[in-house]
C-alpha cells in the first residue's frame, strides 16, 4: 500500500535542481493531510491482517495509525523511499513538482538506473522482499505501508522470487496491490 496523502507546503518558487533535496527533506518530515483517510472498506479489509511493516518515515507510520493498525507495526528504515538523485541543468530553474516529474520520467526511461540511489534501492528491495517473505510465513497476512518508487522495486523483487501480483503496484495514496505465493 502507498501511504496517505502528505500535507506539504506549496512550493511556489522555482529552484535549481541542487535545491530539490531540501524539498524532499521537508516532504519526509511532513504529516498526512487532515482529510487523507482510507475508505472504511480498506480499514475493514486490513483489520484481518496479522502484521504491518512500515518505513520509519512519519507518513508511513501515520498511515498505519489511520488504518487503526498501529499496535502491530514493525518499522524498518530499509523500506524508506528511494533517495532521489538531483538533476542539475546549469542555470535551469523549475518548480519542485517539475523536478519531481523530470526525475520520475528519467527513472522510468532507465536513465537513472545506475545512479547510486537506485542501485541502493535495488539492494534494499532484496532485503525488504526477504523480510516480507519471512513475516508472511510467520503471520500469513502482512501489510506493507510503503512509498512509490520503493514499492515498485519490492514488487519486482517479489515477482522474481515467485510471488504473483501486479508488476506495478498501486501508485495513488491509500491504494494497494495484493501479492500471493503458492506454497
Amino acid at each position: 500500500m502507498r501511504h496517505g496523502k502528505v500535507d506539504i507546503p506549496s512550493f511556489n518558487s522555482r529552484i535549481y535542481g541542487s535545491e530539490f533535496k531540501q524539498c524532499l527533506e521537508i516532504y519526509d518530515e511532513s504529516e498526512l493531510c487532515k482529510h487523507s483517510h482510507p475508505d472504511k472498506t480498506v480499514i475493514e479489509y486490513f483489520s484481518t491482517y496479522n502484521a504491518v511493516l512500515c518505513s520509519d518515515l512519519k507518513r508511513s507510520i501515520d498511515s498505519a495509525n489511520r488504518l487503526q493498525l498501529s499496535s502491530m507495526v514493525t518499522t524498518d528504515s530499509q523500506f524508506r523511499e528511494v533517495h532521489n538523485p538531483t538533476l542539475s541543468f546549469p542555470y535551469a530553474q523549475f518548480y519542485p513538482k517539475t523536478w519531481a516529474i523530470l526525475i520520475g520520467l528519467s527513472w522510468y526511461c532507465g536513465l537513472l538506473e545506475k545512479q547510486p540511489p537506485f542501485v541502493d534501492a535495488k539492494r534494499r528491495a532484496k532485503h525488504c522482499a526477504k523480510k516480507l517473505e519471512k513475516m508472511a510465513l510467520d503471520n500469513e497476512k502482512v501489510l506493507l505501508i510503503g512509498h512509490g518508487f520503493m514499492n515498485t522495486y519490492i514488487a519486482k523483487e517479489l515477482i522474481n522470487r515467485g510471488w504473483i501480483g501486479p508488476k506495478s503496484p498501486a501508485k495513488r495514496n491509500w491504494q494497494y496491490a495484493i501479492y500471493t505465493r503458492n506454497t
